[in-house]
């Protein structure tokens, strides 16, 4: 091999050398990009928001239901209903709501009431006793 030859080589490393390091930091960049822009679409949740949950809990027109007198089986069907109902319409806060507080367990906290302040807001139900009356259908 020529010097020519030899130059024309490391030139060709150098520069897929650099291709490779640029792609890296563009890649690295994208994802924190995304991550970012993830991290930002939950402060806008209304579930996730801390501020939303403290503004939900005092300025609620939802009434405290530990007094209601439910049976736990009446609140499970309640949340089956609304869980159900809100996997196949693709209402993401209430599936979160009920989903990351408990579950289907049968009280009514504080996922029973972001669910059921959401589903009245979208029109699913009208209230409380609207829900009863559909989750026994």
């Amino acid at each position: 091999m020529n010097d020519q030859a030899k130059n024309n080589l490391k030139a060709v490393a150098l520069s897929l050398g650099i291709v490779l390091i640029v792609a890296s930091v563009v890649i690295i960049i994208y994802k924190q990009y995304q991550k970012g822009k993830d991290d930002s679409t939950d402060d806008t949740n209304p579930y996730l928001s801390k501020s939303n949950q403290s503004q939900t809990s005092s300025q609620s027109s939802i009434p405290n239901y530990s007094n209601q007198g439910y049976t736990e089986s009446e609140v499970e069907k309640m949340q089956g209903w609304l869980f159900s109902t809100a996997t196949l319409k693709h209402n993401d806060i209430i599936v979160k709501a009920i989903r990351d507080t408990g579950g289907i367990d049968g009280k009514m906290g504080s996922g029973f009431k972001i669910a059921l302040k959401e589903a009245m807001r979208v029109g699913y139900v009208k209230d409380l006793k609207d829900l009863e009356i559909k989750s026994k259908s």
